[in-house]
């Protein structure tokens, strides 16, 4: 089995990423029984399960607990380091 090699020029984060959005697709593919000869685009495979990308994912949940995290009261620890 041949292993997979990355560019150097991707941060950490964006690699874990990229990987992580790799193996989400997989198991759709999967789930879908969806194989090689069949063609389909991730973003198609994503309309079809009713998925989104994990960076967006990501995005949101940030923003979700951001929310959360503001409208706690004034003498919360994670307010004051958000703040």
């Amino acid at each position: 089995m041949r292993k997979q090699s990355y560019s150097v020029h991707l941060s950490p984060g964006q690699l874990h990423r990229d990987m992580i959005q790799v193996f989400i697709n997989k198991c759709l593919r999967r789930i879908w029984n969806i194989h090689w000869p069949d063609r389909i685009t991730n973003k198609a495979l994503w309309k079809k399960s009713s998925e989104q990308p994990v960076l967006e994912q990501l995005r949101r949940k940030k923003w979700n607990w951001i929310g959360h995290t503001l409208r706690r009261s004034d003498d919360s620890i994670a307010k004051q380091v958000l703040l």
